[in-house]
């Protein structure tokens, strides 16, 4: 804060401004008063005058140097702001210029990585195709044997049965009755064989046993294999949407690739017929989008 002893001490001899501008003002007056330039009434004017002035001047600088001096500081609080623009400036050109390098990268290399990566997961889910075609051609091929073996055996039964009458004792009795082992064995190879092709015994009854569940087993592998390459194949469409939906969502959408809501709930429904679930009523199921 400023005092009234900056400006003035109240001695001539002072160390206030006034006192500072008035012995240079003296110094000045007393070599023009010397050198016969002032004189008399002149000189006293000039002085009054220099008072006067001086008195003006050093009132003036004490206002303004507090307002020159935070205006200084203002001004450096301005500079500093602006360098501190200027760092952040440069960081976030910075920034910008790892996000750029990085979306390049991701174009030159990540990008071209999984489309390899699709293109091999094609190939292999079209070869397990493949080879569920040729598993599925050999079980046709067992089973067109297994009927040839089946009517083979039914020709030599009938052979056998026409060779044969029913004696009662001797060695007729016992070759008959190992002809009629041999028959009854012979139906159970026919049946085994026949379960190769066929739901039922030659008597009409269930096939049972391991040959009856190897035949369940068969029938599900086959199954499984179909249901195994649909997987692969919609897992694979899935993914490819993925990858395509993650590059260019404005034109990429779920229903162009048939994987909208009603899609989606039609493959459900499928699903649930397949493992046998029960479908729920229009208003409790979620998924239903027909709530009429």
């Amino acid at each position: 804060m400023l005092d009234i002893r900056d400006l003035t001490t109240g001695e001539a001899k002072g160390s206030g401004l006034y006192e500072e501008l008035m012995r240079t003002s003296d110094a000045h007056i007393k070599q023009e008063f010397e050198a016969g330039r002032l004189q008399g009434e002149s000189y006293a004017q000039v002085y009054l005058a220099a008072m006067q002035a001086n008195l003006q001047a050093a009132i003036q600088y004490l206002l303004s140097y507090e307002t020159t001096n935070k205006n200084l500081e203002i001004l450096e609080e301005q500079i500093k702001q602006n360098q501190k623009q200027n760092e952040l400036l440069e960081l976030q050109k910075e920034q910008l210029r790892i996000a750029n390098e990085t979306a390049q990268y991701n174009l030159d290399h990540i990008l071209p990585e999984q489309h390899v990566q699709a293109e091999k997961q094609t190939i292999i889910v079209t070869e397990q195709s493949l080879q569920a075609v040729t598993q599925g051609e050999i079980l046709d091929q067992q089973l067109v044997t297994a009927g040839k073996q089946e009517l083979l055996l039914d020709e030599q039964i009938l052979a056998a049965e026409a060779q044969t009458t029913d004696p009662t004792a001797g060695l007729l009795k016992a070759q008959f009755d190992k002809i009629q082992q041999e028959i009854a064995i012979g139906k159970e190879k026919v049946d085994t064989e026949r379960s190769q092709t066929k739901e039922t015994t030659s008597d009409g009854s269930t096939i049972a046993g391991l040959v009856g569940k190897e035949k369940i087993l068969k029938s599900k592998q086959a199954d499984g294999f179909d249901r195994q390459a649909e997987i692969q194949v919609a897992k694979l469409y899935a993914d490819t949407f993925g990858i395509l939906f993650s590059t260019d969502q404005e034109y990429v959408t779920p229903q162009h690739f048939g994987l909208g809501s009603d899609e989606s709930f039609a493959v459900m429904e499928k699903i649930n017929a397949g493992i046998g679930v029960t479908r729920l009523p229009t208003t409790d199921n979620p998924l239903n989008t027909d709530k009429g």
